[in-house]
C-alpha cells in the first residue's frame, strides 16, 4: 500500500489530502479511505474506492504522487 494525494475541492488555495492506496498498475491507484475519512468537512476531487491515474508533482514538502483523474477503462 501507498500513499495519493486527492486535492480539496472548494479551498481557497491548492490543499491536497494524503489517502492511502492500492497499486493496480500502470499508474492506477484504489484510493481507501484513511480511517480518519469524514466527508462532511472536506470535499475530495476522487472520492475513496475510486481507481485514479496518478502522476509525480512537486507539492510543498516534495515530490509526491497525486490522482489527476479518474482511470478509464480503457484496455492495454
Amino acid at each position: 500500500m501507498g500513499i495519493v494525494f486527492v486535492r480539496l475541492l472548494g479551498e481557497a488555495v491548492n490543499v491536497w489530502r494524503p489517502a492511502p492506496a492500492t497499486a493496480l498498475g500502470e499508474d492506477r491507484y484504489r484510493l481507501i479511505a484513511p480511517e480518519t475519512y469524514d466527508s462532511g468537512p472536506e470535499t475530495w476531487e476522487f472520492l475513496p474506492d475510486s481507481v485514479v491515474e496518478c502522476e509525480t508533482r512537486t507539492l510543498s514538502d516534495g515530490q509526491e504522487l497525486v490522482a489527476i483523474r479518474l482511470a478509464s477503462d480503457r484496455v492495454s
